[in-house]
């Protein structure tokens, strides 16, 4: 992929991440800006641009960090990432992604998506160093972290993950790993929330969430780890809480 292949609104984001900066496409409106409804004004930016520049095909400004940092976007495509190693972060706000993220074994630094849309984020097995954050974003599908191996922290922090009578699962996150702490404060999930057999060094923060998943399972830590706090407060779960 080379710079002349690119649309303007690509040609930005490949500059500003050279140096690590801002590519930002937000408007200031509240309709321009929704990332759950039309996106037809927000520029589109193809998910095949974001991988090659997080897989080092750009250019790097000398005295400078190169990372992906986008805000304002429409993603068309799939980000697929499955098995790579990514060298920079990933940083998008206020995005809305036409598939979800794939992730699946790969090694990265940190990603944060916040405040954006997803219909799904598969994390499946990655190994990732720093943070992952996908706070207040909204996903109408699953997300998958099954095995997944994190040293620094993770939030999921006022994400609204599942659609009311359609998920069974929101959460899957059996087998994770995470050196440092969990946060899960303001989270409101549709469908199970489970994290067994996990190992957090840290805390567990749910102030706050509300998981539903009527006369099934709901909230289960069970045969996990947690090293620090687990806090609960004003928690309200609709269906089985399980922590054998």
């Amino acid at each position: 992929m080379t710079f002349p292949d690119l649309t303007e609104a690509e040609q930005v984001l490949w500059r500003s991440a050279a140096r690590g900066g801002w590519a930002d496409f937000r408007t200031g409106t509240a309709a321009g800006d929704a990332i759950d409804g039309p996106v037809a004004t927000a520029p589109v930016i193809r998910a095949e641009v974001i991988r090659a520049l997080l897989l080092g095909g750009g250019e790097r400004e000398s005295g400078s960090v190169p990372a992906v940092r986008l805000r304002g976007a429409r993603i068309a495509g799939r980000l697929d990432l499955m098995g790579a190693t990514v060298p920079m972060p990933l940083v998008c706000e206020d995005c809305h992604f036409d598939e979800q993220p794939r992730l699946v074994e790969a090694v990265t630094r940190t990603v944060r998506i916040v405040k954006s849309f997803m219909p799904g984020f598969n994390g499946t097995r990655m190994r990732l160093q720093g943070i992952l954050n996908l706070w207040d974003c909204v996903v109408p599908g699953m997300v998958r972290l099954d095995q997944a191996k994190i040293t620094g922290f993770l939030t999921l922090g006022a994400a609204t993950i599942g659609t009311p009578g359609e998920t069974a699962q929101a959460v899957a996150a059996d087998g994770l790993s995470v050196d440092g702490g969990v946060e899960l404060r303001g989270l409101t999930a549709s469908g199970l929330v489970s994290m067994e057999v996990a190992a957090i060094s840290g805390s567990v923060d749910l102030t706050g969430a509300r998981i539903a998943n009527p006369g099934r399972r709901a909230l289960s830590f069970s045969q996990a780890q947690i090293g620090g706090q687990l806090t609960a407060r004003r928690v309200v779960v609709t269906g089985e809480t399980r922590m054998h």
